[in-house]
């Protein structure tokens, strides 16, 4: 019962509260080309939020029905994590990308949707907190490993003090799901840069175009 809880939670956090996170990005990138009386960005920015809540109240009810992530119901993993950067940075000040290494592998539906939300949930905590101008999700398919590394330009934080946040936490507990291991390593100014390896073991994997 508390491991489904604990999903459900992670679940409700990484659509409601991350798709009102971007919600939020672009009502002040609204308010600010109000500022400059910018009528035409003014109104680019309202509609794109619009957008996202729409997206985020979909997300929730895909959440109720144990539903995939949406950017995975007609995308591969790599597609997908695309769509999600363009979408949350849209109009914000963050040059934020992908870098595909190796032969990407279709993994199952619960860890491509896991995957998914490990970066969504970085890029919001960069987004919200790390006052970063660049951020990029390097997704490396290796023999046997399947590694995720999340960098930032951003302010940092001193790793001697705890910072056990509902996103962190969250992505703790879907890397010990998939029995990986998560290494968060940050330095004040210096940004941040988390490294997530799953091993593949077990895994009926076989390579994307392999599969078209």
């Amino acid at each position: 019962m508390m491991e489904e809880r604990s999903r459900i939670a992670r679940e409700i956090h990484d659509t409601i509260a991350q798709a009102l996170t971007g919600v939020i990005v672009q009502l002040q990138c609204a308010d600010d080309a109000l500022a400059s009386n910018s009528r035409g960005d003014t109104r680019q920015h309202l509609q794109h939020a619009i957008t996202l809540a729409r997206g985020g109240l979909g997300d929730a009810r895909r959440t109720v029905r144990a539903l995939r992530p949406r950017e995975l119901e007609n995308e591969n993993l790599c597609a997908a994590v695309e769509t999600l950067i363009r979408r949350m940075t849209y109009g914000a000040n963050l040059r934020a990308s992908l870098i595909i290494k190796g032969s990407p592998k279709k993994l199952s539906d619960d860890w491509e949707a896991s995957i998914l939300r490990i970066i969504q949930e970085g890029l919001t905590n960069v987004i919200r907190h790390a006052h970063a101008t660049e951020f990029v999700a390097e997704l490396s398919y290796n023999r046997g490993t399947v590694r995720l590394a999340l960098r930032d330009n951003g302010c940092g934080f001193n790793p001697a003090v705890t910072h056990d946040s509902f996103g962190l936490l969250g992505i703790r507990e879907r890397v010990a799901n998939m029995h990986g291991r998560v290494t968060i390593n940050s330095e004040l100014q210096r940004g941040t840069v988390t490294v997530v390896v799953l091993p593949l073991t077990d895994l009926q994997t076989w390579r994307i175009e392999d599969a078209i």
